[in-house]
């Protein structure tokens, strides 16, 4: 009898200690996952998170309207969103976007972000099939506004 006890407690604490994992597991993916905050539109950090929002709603003519007229080889809109279109039509990745620093030196500004892609999920226990990128911008003030005077490689084409 008290072995039959001892193994229903043993399996009762199992079967309770896999819930709270679950649950435990659950809510770090729902922290993790959170949107990043929006900074204000008028700063530097601002105007990039509206640069990656716009390529990612597809919007590469919203996107250009970001890049300074200072911008050295700037590349006409026509050229900017031809190559955009072509380089965002394969697959299906997800982009999570992350501001990790923004260094202001009067009217001119720097900013560094993280890029994590996922192109959808790996195999069970190995994890998704994503990879994570620091890109960097440089902008300046042009009519109180920031814009884009060097785009992070990524998103330079031979213009």
């Amino acid at each position: 009898m008290k072995i039959a006890f001892f193994a229903a407690l043993i399996a009762l604490l199992l079967l309770i200690g896999v819930v709270v994992l679950l649950v435990v597991a659950g809510l770090s993916l729902l922290v993790l996952r959170q949107p990043p905050r929006q900074l204000p539109g008028d700063s530097p950090g601002g105007t990039i998170q509206r640069f990656y929002s716009a390529l990612e709603q597809r919007n590469y003519s919203q996107a250009y309207d970001l890049l300074s007229d200072k911008m050295e080889h700037k590349p006409t809109r026509d050229a900017f969103t031809r190559y955009m279109a072509d380089q965002f039509t394969y697959g299906t990745q997800t982009a999570r976007v992350r501001i990790d620093s923004e260094q202001i030196n009067g009217p001119t500004a720097t900013v560094t972000v993280r890029v994590t892609y996922n192109y959808g999920s790996g195999p069970p226990l190995v994890g998704s099939n994503e990879y994570t990128s620091t890109e960097t911008f440089t902008l300046t003030q042009e009519a109180g506004a920031w814009r884009i005077t060097t785009l992070a490689p990524r998103y330079q084409a031979p213009f």
